[in-house]
């Protein structure tokens, strides 16, 4: 489906037998992946400060979103090297996966060590988002990357909690961005 697809990044297409997405979920500033054993609000990392949240915890309603929707980040786009499509960890399995993993979600808190394609040395950065040039790209093995970014130049398109679509760009400061992934920290900010 088209509507799946940045028509910046790739044409709609399969990769084996399944259709990807270009788009994640935010679930905040920590992430941990595999399966929650509980039905709390707390379940798999501690923290849940996400609007998207795994299936057998409960909801997160709009009243919960106390940071504000139109400074609370919903759906952007993902992360992904060129020549990773199809093979890096959240862009291997098909757009409608029932996991919970980079597949379906990303985060902004934190940061991310990785080898830089271009560089080949070691960086770590903040999880903010990145041009999909410089996302991790191995010779071998997956990348399980847990960040936003995009192939436009500048910055990428992001969904907020009111429904706004915004630019958001690269190089966002690292505060302001986790508080954009925040729902509850107290942290009302505006992206500039």
């Amino acid at each position: 489906m088209k509507i799946y697809y940045c028509p910046s990044r790739r044409a709609p297409r399969i990769y084996g037998n399944y259709a990807k997405g270009d788009y994640a979920g935010n679930a905040g500033t920590i992430f941990s992946n595999g399966t929650p054993t509980n039905n709390t609000a707390n379940a798999g990392s501690g923290t849940i400060d996400g609007v998207v949240v795994r299936t057998n915890v409960p909801p997160i309603l709009l009243n919960m979103i106390t940071d504000g929707t139109s400074n609370t980040l919903l759906v952007a786009e993902k992360w992904l090297h060129p020549q990773q499509w199809g093979r890096d960890g959240g862009d291997n399995e098909p757009f409608v996966n029932a996991g919970w993993d980079e597949d379906v979600v990303r985060i902004g808190g934190g940061t991310f060590t990785y080898t830089h394609p271009r560089t080949g040395s070691t960086v770590t950065i903040p999880r903010t988002p990145q041009p999909d040039t410089d996302a991790p790209n191995p010779t071998s093995g997956t990348v399980w990357n847990q960040q936003f970014g995009s192939s436009h130049s500048g910055g990428m398109n992001a969904v907020f909690a009111d429904g706004s679509v915004r630019f958001v760009r690269f190089g966002v400061d690292p505060v302001v961005w986790a508080a954009t992934c925040s729902r509850n920290g107290g942290e009302p900010v505006t992206l500039e």
